[in-house]
């Protein structure tokens, strides 16, 4: 078996790994608190698209991207590292803080 150590796959692979552990652990209070809420309301923090806004038929059959609480996930899931993103309407920003 051979480790997995993220500085075993080089530099840039290794800042990728650790950006997104960082993520991970900041997000950590988030999921917690959706967890708890959860719990007492007895509704789902992760939820598809079409449950989030059953009024939007464009999501309907959105199987690669959900919500997260308030956050929309959507993997990148091509080799070629493009995505397509439905945003149904609102007001929406990028969870990095850039603007596209």
């Amino acid at each position: 078996v051979t480790p997995h150590w993220p500085w075993l796959w080089g530099t840039e692979a290794s800042d990728v790994m650790r950006s997104a552990l960082e993520l991970r652990y900041r997000l950590v209070p988030y999921h917690y608190s959706f967890a708890h809420a959860m719990y007492g309301k007895q509704r789902l923090w992760m939820r598809p698209m079409v449950v989030a806004f059953p009024d939007d038929v464009a999501v309907a059959s959105l199987t690669h991207q959900w919500m997260d609480g308030e956050l929309l996930v959507a993997p990148v899931v091509h080799a070629d590292s493009t995505k397509r993103v439905v945003l149904p309407s609102g007001t929406w920003y990028a969870f990095d803080g850039s603007d596209h």
